[in-house]
């Protein structure tokens, strides 16, 4: 019984070796295929694979003596015409638009106490023209703050709502 299996185990041994040495020779005729059909992918192949021959021309590198070099040529930009806008719209009249919040809106979300105004910040500054003249809109809106009796508590910020000219 050990004596067949002894004989199976080589025979396979056999069959195994025969099927790597053919999958080894497909192999390699799938690479020549592929590289007969779509052409090599790199030029910095060998010689060999390319079947080219070198002539030796570009090995050495050129020497150029006596060439002169070209002088650099510096051109200036064109200057740009900076803050030109300020200057000629500061002579027309100018609209305060301050946005406020109601009483309402001043209660905290979160807390449910009231907040305090810390102050306006400028936002926008528009332009219309009405029958033949140019008046300028500076919108404003108020920010408030709860002030937390914790340190540590968040700070919760808002905004005044746009309103309608």
């Amino acid at each position: 019984m050990l004596q067949e299996q002894i004989q199976t185990n080589q025979k396979q041994s056999l069959i195994i070796d025969g099927l790597t040495q053919e999958i080894k020779l497909l192999r390699e005729q799938i690479a020549y295929l592929t590289n007969k059909m779509y052409g090599r992918s790199k030029e910095s192949l060998p010689e060999q694979v390319s079947g080219q021959l070198s002539l030796g021309l570009f090995e050495e590198p050129e020497i150029f003596e006596g060439l002169e070099t070209e002088e650099t040529l510096t051109v200036r930009s064109h200057p740009r015409k900076k803050g030109t806008k300020a200057n000629k719209i500061a002579h027309f009249p100018t609209k305060e638009v301050h946005h406020e919040l109601s009483e309402e809106a001043l209660d905290c979300e979160k807390c449910g106490s009231k907040m305090v105004d810390i102050g306006t910040k400028k936002y926008v500054k528009k332009s219309n023209f009405i029958k033949r003249a140019l008046i300028l809109y500076s919108t404003s809106n108020t920010v408030i703050v709860v002030k937390p009796a914790n340190k540590r508590a968040k700070v919760s910020l808002k905004k005044g709502l746009s309103l309608n000219r």
